[in-house]
């Protein structure tokens, strides 16, 4: 994954256009900016399992979760709370941390 040298038609978009600095997605991969951080990443299930798989070009840091569970009994998917908790104890400024 180096996307950050895709030309600007390949570049993520915003999936809400009123919200030009929130999460971005495009050709399958989303982009997380958090403070001076990006993550591009993409997610994935099938019957029994959930994925996420993401990478920091800038700091070259790659994070893959697998879980063997495809939805909680809370009816989210597995992988991603597992994402959010090992991106906030490897990073100083992390997802979570903004949206508090």
């Amino acid at each position: 994954m180096t996307l950050g040298n895709m030309p600007p038609p390949c570049a993520p978009e915003p999936e809400d256009p009123n919200k030009p600095l929130g999460q971005k997605y495009g050709y399958g991969i989303a982009q997380m900016t958090f403070g001076p951080n990006s993550l591009y990443f993409h997610g994935g299930e099938m019957p029994g399992y959930n994925s996420f798989i993401g990478h920091d070009p800038v700091n070259d840091v790659t994070l893959i979760v697998w879980t063997n569970l495809t939805i909680s009994l809370d009816g989210k998917p597995t992988a991603n709370p597992i994402m959010l908790k090992m991106v906030d104890r490897i990073y100083t400024l992390s997802p979570l941390q903004q949206s508090q």
